[in-house]
């Protein structure tokens, strides 16, 4: 009978571990749904696609540069050209064309999926919106999240198309303009991740886990290994086993 116990118990913590694998997995990819949902408004706008299309900088400084980062606490952000060159780039190290060729071949397939979402798989979930103009034409605006290691740092990157809002006067035929947004994801997200759904000290960890932690490697769409999460285990089913038979704490059953 205490075999059938503990086996149920092993069980009962295999699953809970399981779920909370899937819940990490999960909540990072609802994160970056609510960004893509976030900087809507920042890229279906006619007034950024003008400005993007004519390369101002200036109103690129301040309307997304500034903007998204000191009031959206965004960490870095490039504006890319229909060629995908960066022609905008900032960060708290006021970010240029060089650091973005460090960032291109991590975020490309993202771009790929913005530029055409049918050349990808279903798991880049593409969000598409449709924007209809004045003229008749209908658009797609496209966003795509996924987390990533930028600079070796966990994040979450949303890619955007820029197109103008509904009701711009004229049809557009031109590729465009990309917002490439970068939140980094820090210490204060990942503690809130562990509040809200019961991880006891969740945190990124480079060290390898001791034997009271779990651990899950999170990994980007496309099969890059971002970093590594840990926790302190949760052994539900040791638990109640510990208390309806007092002799199966002992070293041997743990």
């Amino acid at each position: 009978m205490l075999a059938s116990l503990w086996i149920g118990a092993h069980d009962a913590d295999s699953f809970a571990l399981k779920r909370q694998r899937e819940t990490i997995q999960h909540a990072l990819k609802q994160h970056g749904h609510s960004l893509t949902r976030e900087l809507r408004m920042q890229t279906i706008w006619s007034e950024a696609y003008e400005r993007s299309r004519v390369r101002d900088i200036a109103w690129l400084e301040e309307n997304y540069g500034t903007y998204l980062s000191d009031l959206l606490g965004y960490d870095g952000l490039f504006v890319l050209a229909p060629d995908d060159t960066a022609l905008y780039g900032y960060s708290h190290l006021k970010a240029t064309d060089l650091d973005y060729a460090r960032v291109a071949p991590i975020i490309a397939d993202l771009v790929r999926a913005v530029r055409d979402p049918k050349t990808m798989s279903d798991d880049y979930d593409v969000v598409t919106t449709a924007v209809p103009l004045a003229s008749g034409v209908i658009l797609d605006h496209n966003a795509v999240a996924d987390v990533r290691a930028i600079d070796g740092r966990p994040s979450t990157v949303v890619v955007s198309t820029i197109r103008p809002d509904r009701g711009y006067p004229s049809s557009v035929v031109t590729p465009p303009m990309l917002l490439v947004a970068i939140e980094e994801i820090d210490t204060a997200f990942t503690r809130h991740l562990g509040e809200n759904f019961g991880f006891r000290e969740l945190r990124w960890s480079e060290e390898a886990a001791t034997a009271g932690d779990a651990t899950e490697t999170v990994k980007s769409l496309d099969g890059q290994t971002v970093g590594t999460m840990t926790w302190l285990k949760d052994r539900p089913g040791f638990e109640f086993l510990r208390h309806i038979a007092p002799g199966c704490c002992s070293r041997s059953c743990s």
